[in-house]
């Protein structure tokens, strides 16, 4: 029970949030809940226990499996997108950014030539998938002082650099743009609007090797 008495001190003490600008409600907010489910369990196990010394067992197990059904037929109507797993899966497939993504990964995995790719890993985490690259390939904040150092002068380490031209938020266009780097050395290989990728005009180092 303390995940629950923490979220609410958490909440109380204002430490937590329940409603954000960018959320519209919906299951956002199912992660309270949660954390409950392993005190839920246990009492769930232990009221099943006592009912079974004075209630059949098959009785029991009847009413279980109509609690089951009774569940399952709440997620038919709108079936699949009852389901928020599956609805959010249908609603990323769907979207047009994402798809620009994915263009660009695949663009990405047709032509990438075995050398580093520069990335903001917390603007494009859906780009290495239709890339399909070793994570080896890339050169993001997770590469600690490769990452800096890249940033700094990108021609000697990459020779692809990816960056979302849509949004304010990534870093490595941000960084880049404001100085002469993205034009020494590199050319535009690729732009969807979305992503644009860059391309080292000359022979580039190989991929970053990691112990």
């Amino acid at each position: 029970m303390s995940p629950y008495a923490f979220n609410v001190i958490a909440l109380w003490a204002g430490q937590t949030v329940i409603n954000l600008p960018q959320t519209t409600g919906g299951y956002f907010n199912v992660r309270y809940a949660l954390v409950t489910l392993p005190a839920v369990a246990a009492f769930a196990g232990y009221a099943c226990a006592v009912a079974a010394r004075r209630v059949p067992v098959g009785l029991l197990a009847a009413a279980a499996g109509a609690v089951l059904l009774a569940q399952v037929a709440l997620w038919l109507p709108e079936w699949p997108r009852s389901a928020p797993v599956i609805a959010d899966g249908m609603e990323t497939r769907n979207n047009a950014t994402y798809r620009s993504v994915r263009e660009a990964g695949a663009f990405l995995r047709r032509t990438y030539d075995g050398t580093g790719v520069l990335m903001d890993d917390a603007q494009q985490p859906r780009i290495t998938a239709p890339a399909r690259l070793p994570m080896r390939s890339y050169v993001a904040s997770f590469s600690g002082d490769l990452y800096k150092e890249t940033l700094a002068d990108p021609a000697a380490h990459v020779g692809w650099i990816a960056v979302r031209t849509d949004s304010r938020d990534d870093r490595v266009f941000r960084v880049l743009a404001q100085t002469s780097r993205l034009e020494a050395g590199f050319t535009t290989a690729f732009d969807n609007g979305v992503v644009r990728i860059y391309r080292r005009a000359a022979p580039a180092a190989p991929a970053p090797s990691r112990p």
